[in-house]
């Protein structure tokens, strides 16, 4: 049987499970699922037995062990959210053993391409916060490493247009994001579209795990909750519509900031935004199920994100599909009480740019099954 590997950094949750399609891959291949955070975080993760496929791994010495022992012919997709030069070693070997290259389309990041500024005020209070230097230093690193030691990809599952120029055209397959799986699956069930409702997405800025695994220095404290919950109060009271809190999904139930918000929801995220009102947020990549469902987007910027380049990529986004943007500072919001509008063009060109371009109207990870299957 064919062999798909997925190198991850990610926990391996029910979430996971169907968001990475195994349990759409596992009808017709052996899956392993190698959680790599251990050898990055040296914290032992190895605790999820209740999936076969998962393989954790605390040192490159049990991870190059494990490479020289595949036999058989194989696939693996890169999900890690780091590289070093062993990580790269790694992956030469698993291309020298005669595995395939897989590349999905996992969602949209979506940057303003234009540097900022430097502001030399800024520059020191960033030298202040933790990992400031390091992540430098390592930012720089990685760049080199990725020019140098560029591991080639076999075949590209591809969302949006944009990529057609980023990636080799002979070796392209059209599919779509991760998002639009979800979006399938929900666009087919009968839904009340409900209108006493906002969504908000948290994204758990000041602690994002993120930071912690990569060694990130995060710039947004603890003060942002304090000023959010003000501003999601104001919004309330302005639009007379409650605020439905939908968690970011890696936060723990159990998180202390959650207790500062109200009508909390987990997992529950596109289906929540699909019979909403308004959808609002900073730049999470959930905010494409807004722009699926066609609802009006509210995109918001902080104090907090002044050392970032967030308040940046949010401008840029709301230009792309044409959507309200305000400070959180802002307290006159009246300007949201008329009927919000969309720009339904300048969304379906985002969808067709970012999302999806071409390609059949079934889960992508169908799409990779049966590409494998018929090659």
């Amino acid at each position: 049987m064919k062999k798909i590997i997925f190198l991850a950094t990610q926990e391996l949750d029910e979430r996971n499970f169907y968001r990475f399609g195994i349990n759409i891959l596992n009808e017709d291949f052996d899956v392993e699922y190698w959680d790599l955070r251990s050898i990055f975080q040296k914290i032992n993760f190895n605790k999820n037995k209740s999936y076969k496929i998962y393989r954790s791994f605390n040192s490159y010495y049990e991870l190059f062990k494990q490479i020289l022992s595949i036999k058989d012919k194989f696939y693996f997709i890169d999900f890690l959210a780091y590289i070093n030069f062993p990580l790269f070693i790694a992956k030469k070997i698993l291309k020298f053993k005669g595995g395939l290259n897989l590349h999905i389309n996992v969602g949209p990041t979506i940057e303003n391409s234009k540097r900022l500024k430097k502001n030399v005020s800024d520059l020191f209070r960033k030298i202040k916060i933790k990992n400031f230097f390091l992540s430098a230093i390592s930012f720089r690193y990685k760049s080199i490493l990725r020019k140098i030691l560029k591991i080639d990809h076999d075949f590209f599952f591809i969302g949006g247009h944009v990529d057609l120029e980023k990636f080799d055209k002979r070796k392209l397959i059209f599919s779509h994001n991760l998002d639009y799986n979800i979006f399938l699956d929900l666009k087919k069930k009968k839904v009340s579209i409900k209108d006493d409702y906002i969504v908000f997405l948290d994204q758990n800025l000041p602690n994002h795990p993120d930071y912690s695994l990569l060694n990130l220095p995060n710039f947004i404290d603890e003060s942002y909750y304090d000023n959010l919950k003000k501003f999601l109060n104001l919004l309330e009271k302005t639009l007379e519509k409650k605020i439905v809190f939908c968690v970011h999904p890696r936060t723990h139930k159990e998180a202390d900031y959650l207790k500062k918000f109200d009508r909390l929801e987990f997992e529950k995220t596109a289906e929540k935004i699909q019979s909403s009102y308004m959808v609002v947020g900073h730049d999470s990549l959930a905010l494409n199920f807004g722009i699926l469902f066609k609802k009006p987007l509210l995109v918001i910027k902080t104090p907090e994100m002044k050392l970032s380049n967030k308040s940046s990529n949010i401008e840029y986004f709301s230009k792309e599909i044409d959507c309200n943007i305000c400070d959180i500072d802002e307290t006159d919001l009246n300007f949201l009480k008329v009927t919000p509008k969309i720009n339904i063009n300048r969304y379906d060109e985002y969808i067709k740019k970012y999302i999806k371009y071409k390609g059949e109207e079934i889960n992508s990870w169908k799409i990779v099954k049966n590409f494998i299957n018929d090659n």
